[in-house]
């Protein structure tokens, strides 16, 4: 009955106590919301913070905002979570593409370089699995593209020494359950320069005012996590599948909302959690990679040079055959699993916002064909983390 979870995001008890509190009482004058601000701001040094029902609902308004209305592209990566289209669709924009390096997660610069001659209003960085591309330690120029950093899944990376979510005009994050920082739900939208003030702000007029919700739904969600998000638990809803657990979907874009009163009291008490595990994962997943040097079908990726990853996921590549032959019943339950089944120039609702030459994305093409992922989080014993060395070593 054991089976591993892909990702884990520590929630307590005690947070999802607060959270009820919320819930129930509602953020008058909405103290909950400046506290969390507050710590958000100081955590990432931003200068301000939106706080959003969603991480995708913060890149939507970062879209939009630097687009406005001036019908200019979005620069998106070819590879990545189908929640950029969301995004991109929310925002009523147009999008193009750049090929990523398959062996760094980072983009293709000749890709990237390309790009200038559409002169996008914006390029979105949306480093997977906590891996920060080298080209957010010196950033090429796109004219005057906004620099958009989506680290929703980099809780724990560092590039030159700064938090991923601290670059940019504007970052991005999102508190989903797997996520590594979680409130149940919840996004948030940072700005650090002019620019993303003015973003920001934009963004601010569109959600309104009002008080925020209470969210009492997601504490539902939070509460089935610590209850069956344990491995020896966990094989129980991960065969139920009509809760799609693992699997990659896309969401149809709604209305961007405020953050619910209930996740931002789970975030309040959990964000110094979330920094444990981030540690415990790196350790972790340095260990791990420590084997795939022995492992006669899969390659390493190699993190950019001044880059920390938060190794949300260990990513490596198969070199052989398809990525499913290796995918057996005994390691899924290890939580070992596919990366993004295709790449975002195959996603069929987000064709018809794609614009200029369909470049070949050769490099995400294989992403989508060999990544797989192992999972590195702290809830990994001694002899998970035993049986994914001797996996590593005999694929």
């Amino acid at each position: 009955m054991r089976h591993q979870l892909p990702v884990h995001s520590p929630v307590s008890w005690g947070a999802l106590a607060s959270g009820l509190g919320a819930a129930v009482g509602g953020d008058h004058g909405g103290a909950l919301e400046r506290r969390v601000g507050e710590l958000l701001k100081e955590r990432y040094s931003a200068k301000d913070v939106l706080l959003t029902d969603s991480g995708t609902s913060a890149l939507s308004l970062a879209i939009e905002g630097a687009v406005g209305e001036s019908g200019r592209p979005v620069a998106l990566p070819g590879y990545s979570c189908y929640d950029l289209a969301t995004a991109v669709l929310g925002a009523r924009a147009r999008a193009v593409l750049y090929d990523l390096d398959p062996r760094t997660l980072g983009p293709d610069a000749d890709s990237l370089g390309a790009l200038r001659e559409l002169d996008p209003a914006a390029v979105v960085y949306a480093p997977s699995y906590g891996f920060a591309p080298s080209e957010l330690v010196e950033p090429m120029p796109l004219g005057d593209a906004l620099m958009i950093v989506d680290a929703a899944q980099g809780v724990g990376t560092e590039v030159a020494g700064r938090p991923l979510a601290a670059l940019g005009s504007v970052a991005v994050l999102s508190f989903g359950r797997g996520k590594g920082m979680t409130g149940g739900g919840g996004g948030a939208l940072l700005a650090h320069d002019e620019r993303g003030l003015a973003v920001v702000e934009r963004g601010r007029v569109r959600l309104g005012t009002g008080r925020a919700p209470r969210g009492s739904g997601r504490l539902a969600a939070l509460a089935a996590q610590l209850v069956l998000g344990r491995p020896g638990l966990y094989a129980i809803p991960s065969a139920l599948p009509f809760l799609h657990l693992g699997e990659t979907l896309y969401h149809p874009a709604w209305p961007p909302s405020r953050c619910a009163a209930s996740s931002l009291a789970v975030l309040e008490r959990v964000m110094s959690a979330a920094d444990r595990e981030a540690v415990t994962r790196r350790v972790n997943a340095e260990r791990l990679s420590a084997s795939v040097q022995f492992a006669r079908g899969l390659d390493p990726l190699v993190p950019a040079p001044a880059t920390t990853p938060g190794y949300l996921r260990l990513p490596v590549l198969a070199r052989r055959d398809s990525r499913r032959a290796r995918l057996t019943l005994d390691a899924r339950r290890l939580g070992i699993v596919e990366g993004y089944p295709t790449t975002l120039a195959d996603l069929p609702a987000l064709t018809g916002s794609l614009v200029g030459p369909r470049a070949p994305l050769n490099g995400c093409g294989e992403l989508a064909r060999s990544l797989l992922t192992l999972p590195t989080h702290s809830l990994l014993t001694e002899s998970d983390l035993g049986a994914l060395e001797r996996w590593l070593r005999l694929t």
